[in-house]
This record gives structure tokens, sequence and C-alpha cells, in this order.
């Protein structure tokens, strides 16, 4: 059973998906575990993209496992593509990767690690960078200490929005026993699923490292 399942949404945006796929690639736990890949794919109509994608689907990789489930149409609402993501993972933990996004090495073997040393928790996050793609500049969006608490309460998270989807890894078994994220929202779907890890998980947990 693959470790951790990489769940990303993509819409006509090759080159970034190629960066995003190959930032999985570069992780440090296929050296030890497998790592799922799910691409969702939008209903992207480039032929390049969809040749990328047939490759990704047929190609073996050591250490990882891809999957390519495609819309016939873009039907624009993440939350359905996270859904369909998660329904289509088997690995114990999950985490989101938007196709604009990167994780740093070792993102997956040090979130999944903390769930493991904390079997009583669904979730936990890190800190990132924020990158200017004109200048190439990275600023580490580091939360302050009130943030970062793993007793964060909903109207901390509510008022502030400190936790970024991007940052979480959660374990499989939240949305098994929670249910999915909510398809009736078209924004802030995110911001809904963290509001329900902070009610129902007991908090979520905090790696002080910016790993995305």
């Amino acid at each position: 059973r693959p470790k951790v399942s990489v769940v990303i949404c993509t819409y006509q945006r090759l080159e970034l998906l190629r960066e995003a796929f190959a930032s999985i690639e570069e992780q440090t736990l296929r050296e030890k575990c497998v790592i799922e890949i799910i691409i969702v794919d939008n209903g992207n109509t480039r032929p390049d993209m969809l040749e990328y994608l047939a490759y990704k689907k047929s190609a073996k990789f050591s250490g990882l496992r891809v999957k390519v489930i495609r819309h016939r149409e873009n039907v624009n609402n993440i939350a359905v593509g996270w859904n369909v993501g998660i329904q289509a993972s088997t690995g114990e933990h999950v985490c989101f990767l938007d196709d604009d996004n990167r994780k740093l090495p070792t993102y997956c073997e040090t979130l999944s690690a903390w769930l493991d040393a904390h079997p009583d928790r669904f979730a936990v996050r890190c800190d990132d960078w924020i990158v200017n793609l004109v200048t190439g500049q990275r600023t580490n969006r580091r939360l302050q200490p009130h943030q970062r608490s793993e007793k964060l309460s909903i109207e901390e998270e509510l008022r502030g929005n400190w936790v970024d989807s991007g940052c979480l890894m959660v374990r499989k078994s939240f949305f098994d026993r929670f249910g999915m994220l909510d398809e009736r929202l078209k924004a802030c779907e995110d911001w809904d699923l963290v509001a329900r890890l902070v009610a129902r998980a007991d908090g979520i947990g905090y790696v002080d490292e910016a790993l995305t």
C-alpha cells in the first residue's frame, strides 16, 4: 500500500504540471515507501498535454505509482477534483498539490513520519515558501507563534486562514469518517476543509519547517 497519495488537479498548464510532478519524483520518501500520484485531468484539450498524461499513466517509476483520471470537460470546481482524487487514493495519507506549486524533497517523508508518530491525530501542516515568478525571490511565509498552535480555534482560522491546503497532509481515514469536501462550494473549499479539521480532528499538528 502506498504511504502517501498526492492529488494533482490540472488544466491546460503542461509546463507547470511537469515541474509539479518532478517535485514528487524528487521526494526522499521514495527510497523507503511507495508514493501514489493521482493526476485529475480537468478536461484538458491540448494535444501535448494529453500526450504527457498518457505517458505518465503508462510509464513505470521506481517508488511511484501514477494514476490519471480524466474529466471530459472542465468542471471548474477544485472540490470535485480533490474528491475524485481522494476516492481513487489508496495511500495511508493524502496531500494536495496544485500544478503551480512544488513540494520540497523531504515534504512527504517529514509529514508522514509526524503522522506515524502521532496516531491519534488526523492532520499535520508545515510552513511554505512564496516565490515571485518574475524575480525568483523566495519568502518564507512562516507562521507567527499564535498561528502555529495545534489548538488553533475555528474562529482564529476563519479570521486569518492561516493553514494553506498545500501545506497539509491528512489521514485518508479522516475522509472515510467525516466525509469529503463540500462540492457545493465554488471557492474557499480548502478553508472549509481546514475548519473541519480544526473542529473534528483535535487540532492540526505543526512541523516548524518550510517544505513546500
